[in-house]
Parts: C-alpha cells; structure tokens; sequence
C-alpha cells in the first residue's frame, strides 16, 4: 500500500544566531581537509502557535576530534500552517510527519552553513566550509561526523 503525499505549507518565520565560539587556533588559516564537523539538531513544536523550532549545533574540531576549533548554535523557528492536522501522539510525545522533520533539518543546517560561511570570515575557520548532507543520516539515530572532502 503506497502512502499518499502529504502537502505541507510552511515558511521561515525567524532565524537566531544564538552562540558562537571561537576559541583560538596557532595557524592563521586551517586546511578544511583536516577538519571534521559534528551536528546536533533539536526540535521544538509548539502547536499553540504553529510553530517548529529547530536548534542547530554544529562543532568543527581537528581531525580526531582532540581540539575544538569552534562552533556555531543557530535556531530556525517555522510556522506550520494547520500543524494540527499534522501532529501525532506516541508515548505523551507529541510528533509530525518524519520526511517533514528530515526537511526542516535540512533547511536548517544550510541556513547554518551559510552563517558559518558569513560569521568565520576572515578568521582560521574561513575555508572550513560544512559539506552537503545526506538526509538519510539524520533519520537515524546516529550522531552525523562529517569530513571535508
């Protein structure tokens, strides 16, 4: 039985730069083959208002992950028209659709690797820029660890 494809309308309604660390590094410039990225993403439902809120975390360390060379938070709240008629419970949880969640989160983290783009700037960061991302590596469990290439 094939699942019908659900229409959801939604929009960008804020974007938040929430922390940014840079703690300091002894080369003027970083080679981004010698980085590697972690994501954290959380998201928040707030059916009152239609709303979805998705934190990003991303931290670039050296390889194998012994210093942290820096990080960026960033919060993408979307309004969800009807999110009602979206939302399921499971267990006191309240959940929307996962293709829809696997959406935001890629919005998200581009949204996040261009403010990476614009905030590292001039800094050792400056050519550490976040690759693309497979969606299908956040729908799992699994903590993404993403190396340039």
């Amino acid at each position: 039985m094939t699942k019908k494809p659900i229409n959801i309308e939604f929009q960008i309604k804020e974007i938040d730069l929430l922390s940014i660390q840079l703690p300091g590094y002894d080369k003027k410039f970083i080679d981004p083959n010698e980085v590697e990225f972690d994501i954290t993403l959380e998201q928040r439902i707030n059916p009152e208002n239609e709303t979805v809120i998705v934190n990003c975390t991303i931290c670039a360390y050296n390889l194998g992950k012994e210093v942290l060379l820096g990080s960026i938070k960033v919060g993408c709240m979307f309004h969800v028209k009807s999110m009602d008629s979206l939302l399921t419970k499971d267990k006191g949880a309240i959940n929307l659709p996962s293709k829809f969640i696997e959406t935001i989160n890629i919005v998200t983290i581009g949204t996040v690797r261009g403010m990476m783009f614009s905030e590292f700037k001039g800094t050792y960061l400056a050519n550490a820029i976040l690759p693309l991302i497979d969606p299908a590596i956040l729908s799992t469990n699994q903590q993404p660890v993403l190396k340039q290439k």
